[in-house]
């Protein structure tokens, strides 16, 4: 069962007139890129061609990215990322009212918890696995997995 759902989109100045309504869009754009992060399959495919072309600007952390995006001088046009990392991240800066996060979703992510086959901490994968999906059940239903959300300001952002 995952933990939560995720939207994979796209963020920009508040100011911008910029609007994705398909992955071609991103064509003629400069893209912010946060080093590592995992991108679909025809993300990663513009993001190398940016690379090769000079439209791409990368950075090691998504504040570093947001200050990139707002500077006088923006290095970039536009970014991806979770819609809730975007959301959560901006808020925690107080820059919610200097971004904005695009309806166009490139996709989903389920986040699930994993356990190495070779560890030696667990006795029981399956059963360790069973005791976390129902610990996950268990907090939905109690509403703890509610104030959690809202803790970091993802109620209404998350699955």
């Amino acid at each position: 069962m995952p933990v939560f759902i995720t939207e994979y989109g796209f963020a920009v100045r508040a100011d911008s007139n910029i609007d994705v309504q398909k992955v071609e869009d991103l064509e003629n754009l400069t893209i912010g890129h946060v080093a590592g992060l995992s991108h679909t399959p025809e993300i990663l495919t513009i993001i190398e061609q940016k690379r090769g072309n000079g439209q791409l600007s990368e950075g090691n952390s998504i504040d570093a990215m947001f200050a990139q995006l707002l500077s006088s001088t923006p290095r970039f046009d536009i970014m991806s990322n979770s819609k809730q990392t975007f959301y959560w991240r901006a808020k925690s800066l107080g820059i919610s009212d200097k971004i904005k996060v695009l309806n166009f979703t490139v996709d989903y992510k389920d986040y699930i918890v994993t356990v190495s086959k070779n560890t030696q901490n667990i006795a029981d994968i399956s059963g360790f696995l069973d005791d976390v999906d129902k610990c996950i059940v268990n907090i939905r239903e109690n509403g703890k997995y509610n104030l959690l959300l809202k803790k970091y300001q993802l109620d209404g952002l998350i699955q």
